[in-house]
């Protein structure tokens, strides 16, 4: 294994809820879902791309891979030469694919490992289980996101920088401190247009500046907790923690719990993954995060 070559890939974890409300629902055993579907492969057309799932087993659990055929063959390069040729396949029936590779835990848990960028998404999962085991209420697949790091603003002395953004026709009601201002700077242009302020403070801990900064942070991090009402799209702050230390970033929208894992690649000719190799990989960054993907979609940690 010493020699195998490896890729880094991020592992991205996903909460299957209800499409129409975004409602959790009571843990389904995933294992006996995927038992269910047969035949173990089925493709359904999900917004113009030929989705194809197919349900494997490794040991005593089953898994689904997802593949899509990629728009663009890759081309080979001689290291020794340079030179340049077509990466052929097996013959007319073969096709370049890009993958997914998913695992089912607890509490609606998935998560996902993708050869590349252009492989199925998690929406392409959850079109894919809608398609396939047709459930009563749709399904959808919700990205994770740690409540960790909102707390953590709270517990800051002050904040050094901070960088919002929204486009005004998105906004609703009537807003105050730097969202009003930020609305009333664009009031004459028009609503069709995207406003980005940037705030600098300074990193000091005792500047009155920083602290005034981080009060109205705090009240746009509440805004964003309570449905975002202003629509705003960019919420990043660097926060001076409170007993010193270095200044923390903090994406007050997004704070997606993931994990990057070396994947072996595939011991055939080319360069695919290793689905046994992928699928290792999202079980230990699972093991590894489990009381934070716990906590984030609002299960005690045991």
């Amino acid at each position: 294994m010493a020699d195998r070559k490896t890729k880094c890939r991020r592992v991205s974890f996903y909460q299957i809820v209800k499409q129409e409300d975004g409602d959790s629902f009571p843990g389904l055993n995933w294992q006996q879902v995927l038992a269910r579907i047969t035949p173990s492969t089925a493709t359904h057309t999900l917004n113009n791309r030929d989705i194809r799932g197919e349900v494997f087993q490794l040991g005593q659990h089953r898994y689904l891979e997802l593949d899509v055929e990629r728009d663009l063959a890759p081309r080979q390069r001689d290291r020794s030469s340079n030179k340049r040729a077509p990466l052929l396949t097996n013959g007319d029936s073969w096709e370049v694919i890009e993958e997914s590779f998913v695992a089912f835990f607890e509490h609606n848990v998935v998560g996902m490992v993708s050869s590349n960028q252009s492989a199925p998404s998690h929406a392409a999962l959850a079109g894919w289980l809608n398609r396939t085991v047709q459930p009563q209420e749709r399904y959808y697949a919700k990205p994770i996101v740690s409540r960790e790091m909102y707390h953590r603003l709270s517990e800051m002395r002050g904040v050094s920088l901070a960088t919002f953004a929204l486009k005004p026709s998105n906004a609703s009601g009537q807003a105050s401190g730097l969202l009003g201002s930020m609305l009333g700077a664009v009031e004459g242009i028009g609503p069709g247009v995207r406003v980005e302020l940037r705030v600098v403070a300074g990193k000091s801990r005792d500047k009155p500046e920083s602290r005034r900064l981080l009060e109205e942070t705090l009240e746009i991090n509440g805004l964003l907790r309570e449905g975002n009402p202003f629509g705003i799209e960019k919420a990043v702050v660097n926060g001076i923690p409170a007993n010193g230390g270095s200044v923390e970033p903090i994406n007050l929208i997004e704070q997606r719990l993931t994990m990057d894992r070396e994947v072996l690649i595939a011991k055939e000719e080319g360069k695919g993954l290793d689905e046994t190799s992928a699928i290792d990989a999202i079980r230990e960054a699972e093991d590894h995060l489990r009381d934070q993907l716990h906590a984030a979609i609002g299960v005690p940690v045991s």
